[in-house]
């Protein structure tokens, strides 16, 4: 079995600039020479028999890529690229209003921890002369 080449030929911005221009009548073959690097290999790829779909997600292993193979398969291509990218902004949208929710709680409980080792590391030190007095400790 010959080794796989582990360099991607397609990246994320070029397929968005292949699904932005994919609806505008151009020849696929201009297409592809317009937004891919690598344009001579991916036709080389599909005139072996490969889909699209499967060159685009050839060596890849972000997540974007594995939404975009698992699509694919029930999908058009046209409409796999429109649910993945719906799929990536509104998992991005979710994890921006969870950080907007839960930094101002974590603030607070960093500075509240702070707080408890600055009160017990320098005045509870300092204070411990008053409290070895027993009158002192009868009174707080």
């Amino acid at each position: 079995m010959p080794r796989q080449n582990t360099i991607v030929l397609v990246y994320r911005d070029e397929i968005e600039q292949f699904a932005m221009l994919m609806n505008q009548g151009l020849p696929l073959d201009t297409l592809i020479h317009l937004t891919f690097k690598k344009d001579e290999e991916i036709i080389t790829y599909l005139k072996e028999g490969m889909s699209l779909q499967e060159i685009f997600t050839l060596n890849q292993k972000k997540l974007y890529f594995k939404y975009l193979r698992i699509l694919s398969g029930k999908l058009n291509l046209s409409d796999a690229l429109d649910c993945v990218n719906k799929i990536e902004k509104s998992s991005n949208t979710f994890f921006e209003t969870l950080l907007k929710k839960i930094s101002y709680p974590f603030f607070l409980l960093i500075f509240a921890f702070f707080m408890i080792l600055f009160f017990s590391d320098y005045v509870l030190v300092q204070m411990k002369d008053y409290i070895s007095n027993r009158m002192v400790f009868v009174f707080i």
